[in-house]
């Protein structure tokens, strides 16, 4: 087991390579300007598929575990139940996002 004293504090770390030359490859990379940020770059279908994936992702693994411990009926009404929660609070969000002009 690493006790406290094995474990390099984040000075330490900054400074592991600053005594290092680079070589010609390296100081190119080093000298070249960094790329800036581009934002609002998400298309509307981008976005749509993107929430659709992170919804159902975590959803479809835990459904056939809760299909099968509240059985086929209740299962079938709470996902239908649940169903309608989840649109209506997608629809409350896009509601307020028009009202705001937040996109």
């Amino acid at each position: 087991a690493l006790s406290r004293e094995d474990v390099p504090t984040a000075p330490y770390i900054a400074t592991l390579n600053v005594q290092s030359q680079p070589d010609n490859e390296e100081s190119a990379l080093l000298q070249s300007k960094p790329k800036e940020k581009v934002e609002g770059q998400a298309g509307e279908l981008g976005t749509a598929v993107n929430m659709a994936c992170n919804i159902m992702g975590g959803a479809l693994l835990v459904l056939p575990t809760a299909m099968m411990n509240a059985s086929a009926v209740p299962g079938m009404i709470l996902i239908v139940v649940f169903g309608l929660f989840s649109c209506s609070t997608m629809v409350m969000l896009t509601d307020c996002s028009e009202v705001l002009q937040c996109f």
